[in-house]
């Protein structure tokens, strides 16, 4: 059977406090080599986007707060090329 693990959106603009101790968790699975298929993905406020136009929610546009965390970005480099519209 093939396996897939799908790391979505742990970004620098979303960790907080009580969230990070996820990203521990998630290296470990990454680095037991257990998954045929792993992707990361990464949310990209953009100017259009509807988080901007209707909620004004203006973060998570640039980097630093786009990138993946430091401690998976290695990872993530090895699986995924971002594409930054």
């Amino acid at each position: 059977m093939i396996s897939a693990l799908l790391v979505i959106d742990v970004q620098n603009g979303f960790i907080t406090n009580s969230s990070r101790a996820v990203i521990s968790k998630i290296k470990r699975l990454l680095s037991s080599k257990k998954f045929d298929h792993i992707a990361f993905t990464q949310f990209i406020n953009s100017p259009k986007s509807h988080f901007r136009t209707i909620k004004n929610w203006h973060r998570v546009s640039k980097s630093p707060e786009t990138d993946i965390v430091m401690e998976l970005a290695p990872f993530a480099r090895q699986f995924l090329t971002l594409n930054r519209l």
